[in-house]
């Protein structure tokens, strides 16, 4: 029998979903983080609980002044206790969880009453028999007490944006980042992600501190100056002030010399990423009543998560939060690093790797079929939308694309236009079809915009045609034919290559689409058919956008 202690805080996506810029989201975000790692060291500090007894999240005496530039900690916390300790661990949780609260209180001048009532620390004491699931336990404790929380009265009128900005400029800013404490220091906003990709030369004659210096000229002329000018007056820029601001940055880089010939119309839009771990529930049933194995797991995700925010800042993207097996960051569609020219598929596939080779193969007690993997949800959007319409966006394709597709283990992504029309695509991320969109992306920068459409017309508009040569035994020939049918002359000689990797890729696409059992049978072939020339379709258009100079 042994004694554990577990919490849970929140509400986490309450406080999310009133934020509307870049910083707000972070330190929205990262207020929780911080919450729960400063009741870890407390309680240790206390001796209330022992570095050794946590088992998640990870805590280790040399990772608390990481200045990652995102919060590490996620939102719940187990610890083996001796059962002598029980009084005493939930009488001092109480009086160190005040006591983190009353800094935010300091800080804000808000009544710390109201922040008792406003936070939900949730915390449980309870027995287990050894061998019993000790994460599944934990799990079904907390939900049910998150499912108990009161109605909030006076907590509610919190103007959590302001209060976000007080804790960012006072707390968390330098907490998190080494210049963090500089007065001139702001948090990215969003057309400055969209274009970081522009501070690397596109080639050698370019000079390379000339191309970083104008740029930060820019950001500081056009963003920076104005948003030190905000924190200084205490006074909230309104929506449409913020977007002049965003609409000079763009036109004054988009028309600079040094920059115009590399701007092109994908700097204008964002990428918003969540990604979320897949088959956790069979993981945990293999080790989840083995204390010392969920504290592996728990060093192991802590561990990845800041190797991935690492890498998302080298890509040229902003975390917001990196829990382990979740993550949630913006980032540019694409961009030019000491990688080379990228997308953020190349991120997501790099990240994926790391995963893989850094949790999964660790996982040495369970069988490869149930060790977990990642899903990720991708919005892309403009500048101008909504930032908060967006990340929604972005969580819903995660959890109702990626990881309801089968198998999961999948990537689905959404580019929203500024005109307001939309494509996008599912992608098992071990199918062959991923591969050859993938593959696609690395002609991205050398392909004619003209003739991408042209290809993805052909494709699109002749739907009917492609249903019945897919209804042939013989069908990669006649789609083969299909092809050299419309593209075998002479001007297409330079492009063979990119032309049968499409063609590939429909194929594949169509290979990989399973009928629908629950339908008759002609109309299962036509939505095949329809999902195979939609992925293709979108692969195309998602390339014809990263060309494009202008939203054609």
């Amino acid at each position: 029998m042994n004694t554990y202690f577990a919490l849970t805080i929140g509400p986490i996506y309450k406080t999310l979903s009133q934020a509307q810029r870049t910083r707000e989201f972070w330190g929205s975000s990262y207020m929780f983080s911080w919450i729960m790692r400063e009741v870890i060291l407390g309680m240790i500090a206390e001796k209330t609980i022992t570095e050794d007894e946590i088992l998640m999240p990870h805590r280790n005496r040399h990772d608390v002044n990481l200045k990652v530039g995102t919060g590490l900690y996620h939102d719940r916390m187990i610890v083996q206790i001796s059962s002598n300790k029980k009084d005493k661990v939930l009488d001092e949780f109480k009086t160190i969880a005040d006591t983190v609260l009353g800094k935010i209180a300091t800080i804000t001048k808000i009544d710390l009453a109201v922040l008792q009532s406003y936070f939900r620390l949730n915390a449980v004491l309870f027995d287990l028999d050894d061998g019993k699931n000790i994460v599944e336990t934990v799990t079904n404790y907390l939900d049910s007490l998150e499912l108990q929380n009161p109605i909030f009265h006076e907590a509610w009128r919190i103007d959590w944006p302001s209060v976000i900005a007080d804790l960012n400029g006072s707390l968390f800013y330098s907490d998190a980042f080494s210049r963090g404490s500089d007065f001139d220091f702001v948090f990215d906003s969003i057309p400055e992600i969209t274009t970081r990709g522009l501070r690397t030369p596109i080639n050698k004659d370019q000079n390379k501190e000339e191309i970083e210096s104008r740029y930060d000229y820019w950001v500081k002329e056009d963003i920076t100056t104005n948003l030190i000018r905000e924190k200084k007056e205490k006074k909230r820029l309104k929506s449409k002030e913020v977007i002049k601001i965003q609409d000079i940055f763009i036109d004054d880089l988009s028309r600079d010399p040094l920059f115009k010939d590399a701007f092109r119309n994908y700097h204008k839009y964002i990428a918003i990423v969540h990604a979320d771990g897949d088959n956790f529930g069979k993981t945990i049933s293999s080790i989840g009543g083995e204390p010392e194995e969920v504290k592996s797991l728990s060093k192991l995700l802590f561990n990845f998560a800041k190797d991935a925010a690492k890498a998302i800042a080298e890509y040229g993207g902003t975390n917001v939060y990196a829990g382990g097996d979740d993550l949630l960051f913006f980032a540019p569609v694409a961009t030019i690093n000491n990688s080379g020219n990228q997308t953020i598929f190349d991120l997501i596939n790099n990240l994926d790797d790391h995963f893989k080779t850094t949790v999964c193969d660790k996982l040495t007690k369970i069988v490869e079929a149930d060790r977990p993997t990642l899903s990720w949800g991708v919005s892309i959007s403009y500048y101008k939308f909504p930032l908060s319409e967006a990340i929604v966006s972005s969580r819903n394709l995660l959890f109702n694309d990626a990881k309801e597709y089968k198998g999961k283990n999948a990537v689905a992504f959404k580019l929203i236009k500024h005109t307001g029309q939309y494509f996008g695509a599912t992608f098992s991320k071990g199918s062959s079809d991923y591969k050859f969109f993938t593959g696609l992306l690395k002609d991205k920068f050398n392909t004619e915009t003209d003739f991408i459409s042209s290809l993805q017309y052909r494709i699109s508009d002749n739907e009917a045609l492609l249903r019945a040569i897919f209804e042939a035994n013989d069908y990669p020939v006649r789609v083969e034919n299909f092809f050299t049918n419309f593209f075998d002359e002479e001007i297409h000689s330079n492009k063979k290559a990119f032309v049968h990797s499409v063609r590939d890729m429909l194929i594949k696409a169509f290979d990989d689409t399973e009928p629908q059992r629950n339908i008759d049978q002609e109309e299962a072939h036509k939505k095949r058919v329809a999902t195979a020339i939609d992925k293709t379709y979108s692969a195309l258009r998602f390339i014809h956008f990263l060309n494009s100079k202008s939203d054609e």
